[in-house]
């Protein structure tokens, strides 16, 4: 990846990253540079084809399985992806994200604004949020 990337060396972690827009969004990402974390609650093999697609593609990234309803589980998840990246820059929580408009085009871009849009108001931050605190980084949301 071309360190001239906007989000160059970021970790993000993509929860429950499989399914409606969430395997676009962190293709979109690595795209960008990011180094992507996605997890999954029980579609292994959809995550590691994301993970295989994006690796295609130059970039870095790994599956990690967490039951995303267990407060417990999220914890482990977000230390995990902090053990195995140093760090966590952006969370995407895209659990239960089924976006009209947003997916990839013809270009392989995604309306990130509408993403962004949903994300701000998704439900899933309410678990995921108590287990963020326990990592080291400046957080974008």
């Amino acid at each position: 990846m071309a360190t001239h990337l906007p989000l160059y060396n970021k970790v993000v972690l993509i929860n429950d990253g499989l399914h409606g827009n969430g395997g676009a969004i962190a293709k979109q990402l690595a795209r960008k540079g990011a180094l992507i974390a996605v997890s999954y609650t029980s579609s292994a093999d959809k995550a590691h084809q994301i993970v295989k697609d994006i690796r295609n593609m130059g970039g870095k990234a790994e599956a990690f399985q967490a039951n995303r309803h267990d407060a417990t589980e999220i914890a482990a998840l977000v230390r995990h992806v902090v053990f195995e990246y140093g760090t966590l820059d952006i969370l995407v929580d895209s659990t239960g994200a089924q976006l009209h408009g947003v997916n990839d085009n013809d270009d392989g871009e995604i309306d990130m604004g509408a993403a962004v849009d949903f994300l701000i108001n998704s439900p899933g931050g309410f678990i995921m949020g108590p287990s963020l605190t326990t990592t080291n980084s400046n957080l974008a949301v």
